[in-house]
């Protein structure tokens, strides 16, 4: 059986050019060339998974946050309230048959707001300058 082993190594070797030791040294090398690639091309898939999954994590916290905020200072940036010297000048806002409030909405891209609340309408805009 020794005999038999040491004899496919020498016809190995004589094939192929190497000693043992030069086979083998030529093997761990690609071995470990081959090795050193698949960690590098795991180690950038798991990067860019991790940059994607921070980047989606970014987002849904900015997200929130935006909605937490944007729902109290959205009602409160786009209405007012302006005082009127009498309830009489609610009528002229109006104007006959709701004209003058329909082109000053129009114009102005602006909410009217006339109810019963004395000498004062309010004003709504999605744009509160």
């Amino acid at each position: 059986m020794k005999k038999i082993k040491k004899s496919q190594f020498d016809m190995l070797e004589k094939i192929s050019g190497y000693t043992k030791e030069q086979a083998k040294t030529l093997l761990l090398q690609n071995l470990d060339e081959e090795l050193t690639h698949d960690k590098a091309v795991k180690i950038m898939d798991f990067e860019q998974r991790t940059k994607d999954e921070q980047d989606a994590l970014a987002r849904e916290i900015i997200s929130t946050a935006i909605q937490r905020c944007a729902a109290d200072q959205a009602a409160e940036a786009t209405v007012s309230v302006v005082t009127l010297p009498n309830d009489e000048m609610k009528g002229r806002i109006i104007g006959r048959e709701g004209r003058n409030i329909r082109t000053l909405e129009t114009i102005t891209g602006v909410d009217l707001i006339i109810d019963d609340t004395p000498e004062a309408i309010t004003v709504s805009s999605f744009e509160p300058v």
